[in-house]
């Protein structure tokens, strides 16, 4: 009878009887193979069966044979398609989860539904095929390593990895899991290369993590050691992706990329999941020594990647766990695809013989919005092999859409393309990649074109002008040492591509460290300031072609008609060879293609509205632009007291400017005071021509005229002065404010009577929000019962600078005890001035604290937080609302008040943290989370700003503003939309109202896409 004796070292000696009714082994070939630069191991590798041993009938133990009757115990498997890391004999089964798991989905379709486990030959019917997942556990957690297949009680192994060659096939239970044991749990142990998850899952998922760049580059360590192992065999497109990240030199960049938290990134990336949903690579705080055709080159690497894995997984007839995946594995697969991408780019272009608007009646046409809109999108879903940044001008009245594209050079174009002739890569000399480069250009300026045409029916005529991107002084890798590698066994992916990871005689070495597996990066060097991440608008790559691309390269300058872009003709080039498109539009090439402005597309008069309305003019609006703005024409949407005047003293100047002699300039001046109604207007000629009679302004310094014109501000005045002596001497500078305010109500210039009344707005939404209130059409305040007390009323514009003094006022008074009911009061009046102006809510509510009235504080703080947009504004109000409900013992409210003002805008985190713990040490009130914050100001009554309702009556004015050429009323608004409800397609409409984003607008967080 056989029994084991343990010697040294774990080894285990067999004394007694093997054979038929003892112990049996068995030897396993090829269990173990070949190491990287190293041969196999000489000792043999298989399992040793002996039910007096094991925990159960018919397990065994995964064992090496060291000599004759000599092992040594590597792992343990039973019968329930699990295997055990083990050094000695069990006598019951592990209780932990297995290290090789067999298992099969519930459902037989997807691969991680785990529930029912394989009973290996276990009265299934015959030619019944069973069809699982092989899963792996290790240190970096659990994944699916290949699949089987199980019929007539043999198994096959396939979609891994790992090259199993002619033992993949006919296997028993025991053998398949012998071997997934050995090659996933041990030979790793040995120095052979760790085994990924099956296919492209890892790589894939690098891409979303939160740390995307860390991920990143381990994957591409895994690629690097797959390709190095004999035993290994990476999908085709893994070794593709390696290969394009080291043409780009992406390395050392991803590396540095890499933040510790307490710097910020150096690139931004994002998934832009709404439309084209890729990815999008941009240059973050401490980016700035990265070059911008580096950060191209690596963004075009992935979404090539991405693209491909899409497009093999979209033909594949079945999942991955229904058939082996043998287009991921298959070169030919991954280069057809890979040139359809650049050469079939266009095919995604919208269709312009049919617009979007084609069927809609006339007064739903298309407008300045929705074309601009439109487009925007059709930009975004664009996906792209390699990025191209815009701008684009319409103007829908004249028909014309203008584009400003910077476009990818000859050195983003792939240095290998594969050749279905010659069914291999091929390299591409200087002038093929120019040719494509020119030819990819030529198809993006088709698909705007087409993206125009198809936004709406009136346009006629687009306009493209395409730069390359500047890319001097940036060097250009020698070529790819990446993808693809003969194994030791001959079985290799042959890709084409020569590859080395030896980092011998100048060959690439992957950019890994010759001694190790860590990435020799740090060629970015950066320094940085803070950790926020952000993302960056224009995320599938359509960023803007802002001033610094004017200095690219021309390339083409070409206008295509609807005529011919709805014909076959266009519709060829978009498949095929755009140049004799081209050369019937009358293209022109090179230096013959700079005489471009964007804004030429956009008429003169449209010019000058855009640039004036709603200051000045006086245009009666139609019933859907008086629901959105709450107004009856252009003059209830002016925010600027002194606009008509300054607008007058331009023109003036203008004028003057021009005269030849004093006398000249004295007569302009009077001629523009006969025509003035306005009595300002008739004073400011009456200044102008005394000092030019006096000769105390030059006639021919316009800035000097306009500022005569204007004549000085007296409550701008009183302002400078209470400041400049508020801190020394605070008493004083209240009552130099206290006389501008006397002296301003005396002249009764701007009191309210029965017919008008005077008011101030800081912002063009503010005079919207007041607008639908006094209208009585403003959702978020549905429930009150009586009327505005401005209705029917005449608007006039208060000068600023007088809301101004009665803000400051009730700064400098609220202090005094005193004098603190006079701060009120003058906190009151600047409500009543300034309406919609949230500092002046704030500031009285302060006042009304100090004085100890805590529900009149908190009613001014609620109704600030009613009409609040942005966010500085928010959560300041927010953070006094705090304090105030924590003084009135509603310490819960509190703590959500802070936390809400914390989430609102993060620069007052400090603060807020420390009056928060101070809070819940003195009443013992406990933390809350994130998630209930909104329930509990809901609950209590405090507005969550900013409204809902408020930004969807918002959004309705912007899209009525921009339809109407409003663009002053449109642009900043818009800019309002983005920071809250974040798209990108109109990011792209933004810049196409030729206006800069506000930074405020850029910081919005990465959640969104």
């Amino acid at each position: 009878m056989a029994h084991y004796v343990a010697e040294r070292d774990g080894v285990y000696r067999i004394d007694g009887r093997v054979g038929f009714f003892g112990t049996r082994s068995q030897v396993l070939p090829d269990a173990v193979m070949p190491l990287p630069g190293s041969p196999a191991p000489t000792s043999s590798f298989g399992w040793i069966r002996d039910s007096r041993i094991t925990p159960s009938s018919g397990d065994i133990y995964l064992v090496e044979f060291i000599a004759e009757n000599k092992f040594r115990i590597w792992g343990y498997v039973d019968c329930y398609g699990r295997a055990f890391v083990t050094d000695r004999p069990l006598f019951a089964p592990p209780a932990r989860d297995p290290d090789i798991l067999f298992s099969r989905p519930r459902d037989g379709k997807s691969p991680s539904d785990f529930g029912t486990l394989v009973m290996p030959n276990a009265k299934f019917k015959r030619d019944q095929e069973i069809r699982g997942t092989v899963q792996l556990r290790d240190k970096r957690g659990v994944r699916q390593v290949a699949c089987f297949s199980l019929k007539n009680g043999r198994y096959s192994l396939f979609d891994s990895w790992c090259d199993f060659g002619s033992h993949s096939d006919n296997l028993t239970y025991h053998e398949a899991l012998a071997r997934c044991f050995f090659a996933f749990t041990f030979r790793p142990l040995l120095g052979g290369a760790r085994v990924p998850a099956r296919g492209l899952g890892e790589i894939m998922e690098s891409l979303d993590s939160e740390t995307p760049f860390e991920d990143l580059l381990g994957a591409l360590r895994d690629i690097r050691s797959a390709a190095l192992d004999p035993a290994m065999q990476p999908p085709s497109l893994a070794l593709l992706l390696a290969s394009w990240l080291y043409d780009a030199n992406a390395m050392g960049v991803l590396a540095g990329a890499q933040t510790d938290g307490l710097n910020a990134p150096s690139l931004r990336f994002v998934r832009t999941r709404r439309y084209s949903d890729t990815y999008f690579l941009g240059r973050g705080e401490g980016g700035d020594g990265i070059p911008e055709a580096t950060i191209w080159a690596i963004e075009s690497a992935i979404n090539r990647f991405v693209l491909i894995a899409r497009k093999l997984e979209k033909n594949s007839d079945a999942g991955c766990c229904d058939a082996s995946d043998q287009y991921i594995s298959e070169i030919d697969a991954c280069g057809a695809i890979d040139t359809q991408l650049f050469e079939a780019v266009a095919a995604q272009a919208p269709c312009a013989a049919h617009p979007a608007d084609e069927n809609a009646a006339a007064p739903n046409k298309a407008g300045e919005w929705d074309v601009r809109r439109s487009i925007g999108e059709s930009i975004e879903r664009f996906q792209l092999p390699v990025r191209f940044m815009v701008e684009y001008r319409v103007d829908v009245r004249c028909g014309k859409v203008a584009f400003e594209v910077v476009v990818p050079p000859a050195q983003l174009m792939p240095q290998r393309v594969y050749s279905s002739q010659a069914g291999s890569w091929v390299d591409q000399s200087d002038a093929e990649r120019g040719r494509m480069a020119l030819r990819y250009a030529e198809h993006v300026g088709m698909m705007l074109a087409a993206a125009a045409f198809h936004a709406g029916c009136a346009i006629n005529e687009v306009v493209v002008c395409a730069r390359e991107l500047e890319t001097a002084g940036e060097v250009e890798p020698e070529g790819s040492k990446m993808a693809g590698e003969s194994h030791g066994n001959g079985t290799g992916v042959d890709t084409g591509l020569s590859t080395s990871f030896d980092g011998e005689d100048g060959e690439f070495d992957g950019g890994f460290d010759a001694e190790g597996d860590e990435f020799a990066g740090g060629s970015v060097v950066v320094e940085l300031e803070d950790s926020s991440v952000v993302v960056e608008p224009g995320n599938n790559g359509s960023g803007s072609a802002d001033a610094g691309s004017r200095d690219a390269h021309p390339l083409y300058q070409v206008k295509f008609t609807r005529s011919i872009c709805e014909g076959a003709h266009f519709q060829e080039a978009l498949e095929g060879d755009p140049e004799s498109l081209f050369a019937e539009c009358g293209a022109r090439f090179g230096v013959d293609a700079v005489d471009f402005s964007l804004d030429d597309a956009v008429d003169a008069e449209a010019k000058r509205i855009r640039g004036e309305l709603p200051e000045v003019g006086s245009l009666a609006f139609g019933p859907r632009e008086a629901k959105a703005f709450g107004a009856e024409s252009l003059r209830d949407l002016r925010i600027h007291s002194d606009a008509q005047l300054r607008h007058a003293g331009e023109r003036l100047a203008d004028a003057i400017a021009r005269a030849t002699s004093t006398t000249e300039a004295i007569r302009l001046a009077q001629t523009e005071q006969n025509a003035a109604d306005d009595p300002r207007i008739f004073a400011a000629c009456t200044r102008l021509m005394t000092d030019l009679l006096e000769g105390n302004v030059d006639a021919h310094d316009q800035n000097a005229l306009v500022s005569c014109f204007m004549g000085e501000d007296p409550y701008l005045n009183a302002l400078g002065q209470a400041r400049a002596v508020a801190q020394a001497d605070p008493h004083r500078a209240a009552s130099i404010l206290r006389e501008a305010i006397r002296q301003a109500e005396e002249s009764k210039r701007f009191a309210d009577n029965s017919e008008a009344v005077h008011r101030m707005f800081d912002t063009y939404a503010s005079r919207i929000i007041y607008n639908r209130e006094r209208q009585g059409s403003a959702p978020w305040r549905s429930g009150l019962a009586f009327p505005h007390p401005d209705e029917g009323k005449r608007v006039e514009l208060l000068p600023s600078s007088l809301a101004m003094c009665y803000l400051e006022s009730v700064r400098l008074l609220e202090e005094s005890f005193s004098h603190a009911e006079e701060a009120v009061q003058f906190g009151l009046r600047c409500i009543q001035v300034a309406p919609t102006y949230t500092p002046a809510y704030r500031q009285t509510a302060r006042a009304y604290m100090l004085m100890g009235d805590v529900s009149t504080s908190s009613r001014t703080l609620r109704r600030c937080l009613e009409i609040a947009t942005q966010p500085d504004e928010i959560a300041l109000a927010y953070y006094q609302l705090a304090y105030v409900e924590w003084k009135a013992g509603k310490t819960a409210l509190g703590v959500a008040c802070y936390m809400k003002s914390m989430m609102t805008a993060p620069i007052y985190l400090a603060q807020c943290t420390i009056e928060m713990h101070r809070l819940m040490a003195e009443t013992g009130q406990g933390p809350i989370d994130r998630e209930e914050v909104d329930a509990i100001l809901a609950g209590e009554g405090v507005p969550i700003a900013p409204l809902d309702s408020l930004l969807d009556a918002l959004d309705d004015a912007m899209r009525a503003a921009i339809d109407d050429n409003i663009f002053q009323v449109g642009q900043p608004l818009l800019a309002l939309r983005l920071f809250y409800r974040p798209d990108d397609a109109l990011v792209n409409v933004h810049k196409s109202l030729n206006a800069p984003l506000p930074p405020q607008a850029l910081n919005w967080a990465i959640a969104v896409s």
